[in-house]
């Protein structure tokens, strides 16, 4: 069963005087990246940075969350930040290896990374790039691929439960481990991964904790948009077993919720 219920949001976009200036939402995906690791493949994490002040120091604006065993991570946390029209605003991304639990990224291994504008980023939309190491060779055949949304000022919350009936044995001496992933459909025609679940230990028949969606995002406040929800089975190496997948729209999750009362 799934359900889903809204209640109003008010995310002002802030003004600057008489600066243009808008917020803007920037998701990451890698391929091929580097393996670093000797018994398994890399854990990657992308932090991002831009240049701020009279001195033009970087500056670190976030990190995505790190994925375990994958060289072809698509990261579901988010970059949200100010762009502003008028301004060159140079910001880069740099990809690493997480290895412990220290916060310094320091004693990671480097993966590659680029140099950018915000302009490059919005006209370039998506941006797609070789990443380099620090030297300028290139990180192997290793690429980022970022995607701008600019993120409206008003906004209702999606509360989006889900779980999964009769799954798809797929491990040897259990049952399955699934997690599901939701992604909206991009006016390009391609999929962005948008929320990635928690996966549930040896069953066929999870059920998933609740989480939160602006329908702006997901949907563009369009509940007959198609989105794509798609189960894996976890493993522990990264290499995650397809289990199945649909397309669907918010329209029918809440007829299907109301029929489920």
């Amino acid at each position: 069963m799934a359900y889903t219920s809204q209640h109003g949001q008010n995310n002002a976009v802030p003004v600057y005087g008489s600066e243009c200036v808008t917020k803007v939402e920037l998701r990451i995906r890698c391929r091929n990246l580097l393996d670093k690791d000797i018994t398994s493949k890399s854990d990657p994490m992308v932090a991002m940075y831009m240049k701020k002040g009279a001195q033009g120091h970087w500056t670190e604006i976030g990190r995505t969350e790190n994925i375990k065993n994958c060289l072809n991570p698509e990261f579901t946390k988010p970059f949200v930040v100010d762009y502003r029209f008028e301004e060159l605003q140079e910001v880069k991304f740099e990809v690493y290896d997480i290895d412990n639990t220290t916060p310094s990224l320091y004693d990671d291994d480097y993966l590659g990374g680029i140099q950018c504008t915000m302009g490059q980023l919005m006209s370039e939309n998506p941006m797609t790039r070789l990443l380099k190491m620090r030297d300028g060779r290139n990180a192997g055949g290793g690429s980022i691929v970022i995607v701008a949304e600019e993120v409206s000022a008003t906004t209702n919350i999606l509360q989006l439960k889900f779980r999964g009936t009769s799954l798809d044995k797929k491990d040897f001496f259990g049952l399955s481990d699934p997690f599901l992933e939701v992604y909206k459909k991009l006016p390009i025609g391609s999929w962005q991964l948008m929320h990635r679940t928690e996966y549930i230990n040896n069953t066929l028949n999870p059920n998933w904790r609740p989480f939160e969606l602006s329908d702006a995002k997901l949907i563009a406040g369009n509940p007959q948009k198609e989105i794509r929800l798609v189960s894996h089975d976890h493993d522990n190496d990264g290499g995650h077993d397809y289990i199945g997948e649909c397309i669907t729209t918010v329209d029918k999750i809440m007829e299907a919720s109301k029929q489920a009362e």
